[in-house]
Protein backbone atom coordinates (compact mmCIF):
# COMPACT_ATOMS: atom_id res chain seq x y z
CA UNK A 1 0.00 0.00 0.00
CA UNK A 2 1.26 3.49 -0.82
CA UNK A 3 2.62 5.53 2.07
CA UNK A 4 0.26 8.37 1.14
CA UNK A 5 -2.76 6.12 1.77
CA UNK A 6 -1.33 4.91 5.09
CA UNK A 7 -0.79 8.53 6.12
CA UNK A 8 -4.40 9.43 5.31
CA UNK A 9 -5.69 6.57 7.40
CA UNK A 10 -3.35 7.55 10.24
CA UNK A 11 -4.69 11.11 10.14
CA UNK A 12 -8.19 9.65 10.47
CA UNK A 13 -7.12 7.66 13.55
CA UNK A 14 -7.20 4.22 11.92
CA UNK A 15 -5.05 1.79 9.93
CA UNK A 16 -5.58 -1.07 7.46
CA UNK A 17 -5.23 -4.52 9.06
CA UNK A 18 -3.75 -7.78 7.80
CA UNK A 19 -6.74 -10.05 8.15
CA UNK A 20 -6.39 -13.62 9.43
CA UNK A 21 -9.35 -15.72 8.37
CA UNK A 22 -10.41 -19.32 9.10
CA UNK A 23 -10.62 -21.92 6.32
CA UNK A 24 -13.42 -24.08 7.76
CA UNK A 25 -17.13 -24.27 8.60
CA UNK A 26 -17.76 -20.63 9.46
CA UNK A 27 -21.10 -21.32 11.14
CA UNK A 28 -19.17 -23.13 13.88
CA UNK A 29 -16.28 -20.67 13.92
CA UNK A 30 -18.26 -17.44 14.49
CA UNK A 31 -19.91 -16.80 17.87
CA UNK A 32 -21.55 -13.83 19.54
CA UNK A 33 -19.83 -11.24 21.76
CA UNK A 34 -18.66 -12.44 25.18
CA UNK A 35 -20.84 -9.98 27.14
CA UNK A 36 -24.17 -11.34 25.87
CA UNK A 37 -26.53 -13.84 27.55
CA UNK A 38 -24.79 -13.42 30.92
CA UNK A 39 -27.88 -14.65 32.81
CA UNK A 40 -28.51 -17.45 30.32
CA UNK A 41 -25.67 -19.97 30.55
CA UNK A 42 -27.87 -22.38 28.63
CA UNK A 43 -27.21 -20.29 25.49
CA UNK A 44 -23.47 -20.89 25.78
CA UNK A 45 -23.94 -24.56 26.66
CA UNK A 46 -26.02 -25.04 23.51
CA UNK A 47 -23.39 -23.20 21.46
CA UNK A 48 -20.68 -25.50 22.84
CA UNK A 49 -22.69 -28.56 21.87
CA UNK A 50 -23.22 -27.22 18.35
CA UNK A 51 -19.50 -26.47 17.89
CA UNK A 52 -18.25 -29.75 19.31
CA UNK A 53 -14.58 -30.41 18.50
CA UNK A 54 -14.44 -27.95 15.58
CA UNK A 55 -12.13 -24.91 15.81
CA UNK A 56 -14.15 -21.92 16.97
CA UNK A 57 -13.80 -18.37 18.18
CA UNK A 58 -15.77 -19.51 21.24
CA UNK A 59 -12.59 -21.30 22.32
CA UNK A 60 -10.65 -18.03 22.01
CA UNK A 61 -12.67 -15.88 24.40
CA UNK A 62 -14.30 -15.93 27.83
CA UNK A 63 -18.11 -15.58 27.93
CA UNK A 64 -18.98 -13.44 30.93
CA UNK A 65 -21.60 -16.04 31.86
CA UNK A 66 -18.66 -18.33 32.71
CA UNK A 67 -16.84 -15.95 35.06
CA UNK A 68 -18.32 -17.56 38.16
CA UNK A 69 -17.41 -21.09 37.13
CA UNK A 70 -14.67 -23.06 38.85
CA UNK A 71 -13.18 -23.86 35.41
CA UNK A 72 -12.50 -20.16 34.79
CA UNK A 73 -8.74 -20.36 35.53
CA UNK A 74 -8.30 -23.33 33.20
CA UNK A 75 -10.20 -21.54 30.45
CA UNK A 76 -8.10 -18.39 30.86
CA UNK A 77 -4.93 -20.49 30.48
CA UNK A 78 -6.29 -22.34 27.45
CA UNK A 79 -7.24 -19.26 25.40
CA UNK A 80 -3.70 -18.07 24.50
CA UNK A 81 -2.58 -21.66 23.96
CA UNK A 82 -5.47 -22.35 21.60
CA UNK A 83 -4.74 -19.16 19.67
CA UNK A 84 -1.14 -20.33 19.24
CA UNK A 85 -2.33 -23.75 18.03
CA UNK A 86 -4.67 -22.21 15.47
CA UNK A 87 -1.81 -20.10 14.12
CA UNK A 88 0.66 -23.00 13.99
CA UNK A 89 -1.84 -25.47 12.52
CA UNK A 90 -2.96 -23.18 9.71
CA UNK A 91 -6.54 -22.81 10.92
CA UNK A 92 -6.16 -19.08 10.23
CA UNK A 93 -4.90 -17.91 6.83
CA UNK A 94 -3.29 -14.52 6.26
CA UNK A 95 -5.28 -12.68 3.58
CA UNK A 96 -2.89 -9.73 3.53
CA UNK A 97 -3.70 -6.03 4.04
CA UNK A 98 -7.28 -4.96 3.50
CA UNK A 99 -10.42 -3.65 5.17
CA UNK A 100 -13.56 -5.80 5.38
CA UNK A 101 -16.97 -4.43 4.39
CA UNK A 102 -19.68 -6.30 6.30
CA UNK A 103 -23.41 -6.67 5.71
CA UNK A 104 -25.13 -8.27 8.68
CA UNK A 105 -28.75 -9.39 8.70
CA UNK A 106 -30.33 -8.38 12.01
CA UNK A 107 -33.81 -8.22 13.48
CA UNK A 108 -33.99 -4.57 12.34
CA UNK A 109 -32.57 -4.90 8.83
CA UNK A 110 -29.18 -5.16 7.09
CA UNK A 111 -26.53 -3.39 9.17
CA UNK A 112 -23.36 -2.35 7.34
CA UNK A 113 -19.91 -2.07 8.89
CA UNK A 114 -16.23 -1.68 8.01
CA UNK A 115 -13.37 -3.45 9.79
CA UNK A 116 -10.28 -1.32 10.39
CA UNK A 117 -7.65 -0.95 13.09
CA UNK A 118 -8.41 1.80 15.58
CA UNK A 119 -5.35 3.74 16.75
CA UNK A 120 -5.62 3.48 20.54
CA UNK A 121 -3.54 6.61 21.03
CA UNK A 122 -6.57 8.45 19.62
CA UNK A 123 -9.02 6.78 22.03
CA UNK A 124 -9.75 7.81 25.63
CA UNK A 125 -12.34 6.67 28.15
CA UNK A 126 -11.90 9.23 30.93
CA UNK A 127 -15.05 11.42 31.21
CA UNK A 128 -14.74 14.78 29.50
CA UNK A 129 -11.77 13.91 27.26
CA UNK A 130 -11.37 15.53 23.83
CA UNK A 131 -10.01 12.53 21.92
CA UNK A 132 -10.92 11.63 18.36
CA UNK A 133 -12.53 8.41 19.68
CA UNK A 134 -14.41 8.54 22.99
CA UNK A 135 -16.20 6.09 25.25
CA UNK A 136 -19.92 6.77 25.52
CA UNK A 137 -20.43 5.33 29.01
CA UNK A 138 -18.41 5.09 32.19
CA UNK A 139 -15.70 2.43 32.26
CA UNK A 140 -16.00 0.06 35.22
CA UNK A 141 -12.44 -0.65 36.31
CA UNK A 142 -13.22 -3.96 38.02
CA UNK A 143 -14.41 -5.36 34.68
CA UNK A 144 -10.95 -4.92 33.16
CA UNK A 145 -8.63 -7.37 35.04
CA UNK A 146 -9.94 -10.59 33.47
CA UNK A 147 -9.76 -9.03 30.01
CA UNK A 148 -6.25 -7.73 30.66
CA UNK A 149 -5.03 -11.06 32.02
CA UNK A 150 -6.19 -12.96 28.92
CA UNK A 151 -5.10 -10.25 26.50
CA UNK A 152 -1.53 -9.90 27.79
CA UNK A 153 -0.75 -13.48 26.71
CA UNK A 154 -2.93 -13.61 23.59
CA UNK A 155 -1.20 -13.40 20.19
CA UNK A 156 -4.45 -12.62 18.36
CA UNK A 157 -6.75 -9.63 18.14
CA UNK A 158 -10.37 -10.77 17.70
CA UNK A 159 -13.01 -8.04 17.83
CA UNK A 160 -16.57 -7.68 18.97
CA UNK A 161 -16.09 -3.91 19.27
CA UNK A 162 -18.41 -1.67 17.24
CA UNK A 163 -17.34 1.96 16.93
CA UNK A 164 -19.83 4.52 15.67
CA UNK A 165 -19.18 7.43 13.35
CA UNK A 166 -21.58 10.21 12.36
CA UNK A 167 -22.34 10.11 8.62
CA UNK A 168 -25.92 11.36 8.04
CA UNK A 169 -25.30 11.54 4.28
CA UNK A 170 -24.25 7.86 4.12
CA UNK A 171 -21.05 8.82 2.29
CA UNK A 172 -18.88 5.90 3.39
CA UNK A 173 -21.21 2.91 3.38
CA UNK A 174 -23.00 4.23 0.30
CA UNK A 175 -19.66 4.29 -1.52
CA UNK A 176 -18.85 0.75 -0.40
CA UNK A 177 -22.27 -0.47 -1.53
CA UNK A 178 -21.39 0.73 -5.02
CA UNK A 179 -17.83 -0.60 -4.93
CA UNK A 180 -18.91 -4.12 -3.96
CA UNK A 181 -22.02 -4.44 -6.15
CA UNK A 182 -21.72 -7.64 -8.15
CA UNK A 183 -18.43 -8.61 -6.47
CA UNK A 184 -18.01 -12.03 -4.87
CA UNK A 185 -17.82 -11.76 -1.08
CA UNK A 186 -15.10 -13.30 1.07
CA UNK A 187 -17.83 -15.01 3.09
CA UNK A 188 -21.61 -15.45 3.01
CA UNK A 189 -23.20 -17.74 5.60
CA UNK A 190 -25.82 -18.05 8.35
CA UNK A 191 -24.70 -17.41 11.91
CA UNK A 192 -25.38 -19.98 14.62
CA UNK A 193 -28.36 -19.91 16.98
CA UNK A 194 -30.72 -18.17 14.51
CA UNK A 195 -28.70 -14.95 14.42
CA UNK A 196 -29.12 -14.10 10.73
CA UNK A 197 -26.90 -14.04 7.66
CA UNK A 198 -23.60 -12.24 7.29
CA UNK A 199 -21.59 -11.29 4.19
CA UNK A 200 -18.16 -9.69 4.00
CA UNK A 201 -15.95 -8.32 1.22
CA UNK A 202 -12.15 -8.07 1.62
CA UNK A 203 -11.19 -4.66 0.25
CA UNK A 204 -7.59 -4.72 -1.01
CA UNK A 205 -7.71 -2.40 -4.03
CA UNK A 206 -5.69 0.76 -3.35
CA UNK A 207 -8.20 3.01 -5.12
CA UNK A 208 -10.98 1.70 -2.89
CA UNK A 209 -8.86 2.09 0.25
CA UNK A 210 -7.86 5.59 -0.81
CA UNK A 211 -11.51 6.57 -1.26
CA UNK A 212 -12.31 5.20 2.23
CA UNK A 213 -9.50 7.28 3.75
CA UNK A 214 -10.67 10.42 1.92
CA UNK A 215 -14.24 10.03 3.18
CA UNK A 216 -13.09 9.47 6.76
CA UNK A 217 -10.95 12.61 6.59
CA UNK A 218 -13.93 14.59 5.29
CA UNK A 219 -16.06 13.29 8.14
CA UNK A 220 -13.27 14.16 10.58
CA UNK A 221 -13.35 17.77 9.40
CA UNK A 222 -17.09 17.90 10.04
CA UNK A 223 -17.02 15.93 13.33
CA UNK A 224 -18.93 17.69 16.14
CA UNK A 225 -16.64 18.72 18.96
CA UNK A 226 -13.69 16.98 17.27
CA UNK A 227 -15.28 13.61 18.05
CA UNK A 228 -15.17 11.41 14.93
CA UNK A 229 -15.73 8.06 16.68
CA UNK A 230 -17.96 7.03 19.58
CA UNK A 231 -17.65 3.55 21.10
CA UNK A 232 -20.97 1.77 20.74
CA UNK A 233 -20.15 -1.77 21.92
CA UNK A 234 -17.01 -3.19 23.52
CA UNK A 235 -15.60 -0.21 25.39
CA UNK A 236 -14.14 -2.40 28.15
CA UNK A 237 -12.29 -4.45 25.54
CA UNK A 238 -10.78 -1.25 24.10
CA UNK A 239 -9.85 -0.03 27.58
CA UNK A 240 -8.15 -3.36 28.34
CA UNK A 241 -6.23 -3.19 25.06
CA UNK A 242 -5.02 0.32 25.89
CA UNK A 243 -3.94 -0.74 29.39
CA UNK A 244 -2.03 -3.66 27.84
CA UNK A 245 0.00 -1.21 25.77
CA UNK A 246 -1.50 -2.23 22.43
CA UNK A 247 -1.17 0.30 19.63
CA UNK A 248 -4.23 -0.82 17.66
CA UNK A 249 -7.47 -2.72 18.13
CA UNK A 250 -9.48 -4.30 15.34
CA UNK A 251 -12.98 -2.78 15.33
CA UNK A 252 -16.05 -2.56 13.14
CA UNK A 253 -17.03 0.99 12.20
CA UNK A 254 -20.81 1.49 11.95
CA UNK A 255 -22.63 4.61 10.82
CA UNK A 256 -24.76 6.03 13.65
CA UNK A 257 -27.41 6.79 11.03
CA UNK A 258 -27.52 3.34 9.46
CA UNK A 259 -31.22 2.52 9.16
CA UNK A 260 -30.68 -0.96 10.62
CA UNK A 261 -28.84 0.36 13.69
CA UNK A 262 -31.44 0.53 16.41
CA UNK A 263 -30.83 1.82 19.92
CA UNK A 264 -32.74 -0.22 22.48
CA UNK A 265 -32.92 0.24 26.25
CA UNK A 266 -30.97 -2.14 28.48
CA UNK A 267 -33.26 -3.38 31.21
CA UNK A 268 -32.32 -4.25 34.79
CA UNK A 269 -32.77 -7.56 36.55
CA UNK A 270 -32.95 -7.16 40.32
CA UNK A 271 -32.73 -9.67 43.12
CA UNK A 272 -33.46 -8.71 46.70
CA UNK A 273 -33.67 -5.06 45.65
CA UNK A 274 -30.28 -4.76 43.91
CA UNK A 275 -29.29 -4.98 40.25
CA UNK A 276 -27.77 -8.37 39.41
CA UNK A 277 -27.71 -8.17 35.62
CA UNK A 278 -28.40 -5.99 32.59
CA UNK A 279 -30.74 -7.63 30.10
CA UNK A 280 -31.20 -7.01 26.36
CA UNK A 281 -34.81 -7.45 25.33
CA UNK A 282 -37.97 -6.49 27.23
CA UNK A 283 -39.63 -9.89 26.98
CA UNK A 284 -36.51 -11.72 28.16
CA UNK A 285 -36.14 -9.38 31.13
CA UNK A 286 -39.80 -9.90 32.08
CA UNK A 287 -39.32 -13.67 31.81
CA UNK A 288 -36.24 -13.66 34.03
CA UNK A 289 -37.88 -11.23 36.45
CA UNK A 290 -40.87 -13.52 36.93
CA UNK A 291 -38.77 -16.01 38.92
CA UNK A 292 -39.15 -16.03 42.73
CA UNK A 293 -37.01 -13.31 44.35
CA UNK A 294 -36.33 -11.47 41.06
CA UNK A 295 -37.72 -8.22 39.68
CA UNK A 296 -37.64 -6.87 36.10
CA UNK A 297 -37.05 -3.12 35.69
CA UNK A 298 -37.99 -1.92 32.18
CA UNK A 299 -36.01 1.15 31.04
CA UNK A 300 -37.11 3.92 28.60
CA UNK A 301 -35.83 4.36 25.03
CA UNK A 302 -32.76 6.50 24.26
CA UNK A 303 -32.84 8.39 20.90
CA UNK A 304 -29.61 7.70 19.01
CA UNK A 305 -29.45 11.17 17.45
CA UNK A 306 -28.72 12.55 20.95
CA UNK A 307 -25.59 10.45 21.42
CA UNK A 308 -22.83 12.73 20.15
CA UNK A 309 -24.16 15.89 21.74
CA UNK A 310 -24.77 14.17 25.09
CA UNK A 311 -21.23 12.70 25.20
CA UNK A 312 -19.69 16.03 24.19
CA UNK A 313 -21.67 17.94 26.83
CA UNK A 314 -21.74 15.38 29.67
CA UNK A 315 -18.53 13.42 29.15
CA UNK A 316 -20.12 9.96 29.39
CA UNK A 317 -23.64 8.58 29.69
CA UNK A 318 -24.94 6.62 32.69
CA UNK A 319 -23.97 2.96 32.73
CA UNK A 320 -25.93 0.78 30.26
CA UNK A 321 -27.98 3.65 28.80
CA UNK A 322 -28.60 1.87 25.50
CA UNK A 323 -27.93 -1.27 23.50
CA UNK A 324 -27.29 -1.41 19.77
CA UNK A 325 -29.91 -4.01 18.93
CA UNK A 326 -30.90 -7.25 20.58
CA UNK A 327 -28.42 -9.76 22.00
CA UNK A 328 -28.41 -11.93 18.87
CA UNK A 329 -27.75 -8.84 16.73
CA UNK A 330 -24.43 -8.09 18.42
CA UNK A 331 -21.17 -8.51 16.56
CA UNK A 332 -19.96 -12.07 16.14
CA UNK A 333 -16.26 -12.91 16.45
CA UNK A 334 -15.12 -13.80 12.94
CA UNK A 335 -12.08 -12.02 11.49
CA UNK A 336 -8.77 -11.88 13.38
CA UNK A 337 -5.38 -10.22 13.12
CA UNK A 338 -2.13 -10.39 15.06
CA UNK A 339 -1.92 -8.12 18.09
CA UNK A 340 0.22 -5.03 17.60
CA UNK A 341 1.90 -3.64 20.67
CA UNK A 342 2.95 -0.01 20.85
CA UNK A 343 6.62 -0.90 20.53
CA UNK A 344 6.05 -2.75 17.23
Amino acid sequence: MKDSIREKFAAAGVAVPEILFPDMDLSRWACVACDQFTSQPEYWEEAEKYIGEAPSSLKLMMPEAWLGRKERAIHEKNIPETMGCYLRDGVLKNLGPGAVFVKRETSSGIRRGLLLLLDLSRYEYEPGNKALCRATEATVEDRLPVRIEIRRKAPLEMPHVMVLFSDPGDLLMGELDKRTEGEKPLYDFDLMMDSGNIKGWHLKNEKVLDSIADILLKLKEEAPGGMLYAVGDGNHSLAAAKKCGDRYALVELVNLYDEALVFEPIHRLKKDGRVVDYIHGKEECLRLGSRPGYEAVIMPDYPKDRLYQDVIEKGVLPKKTFSMGQAKDKRFYLECCLRQRSEE
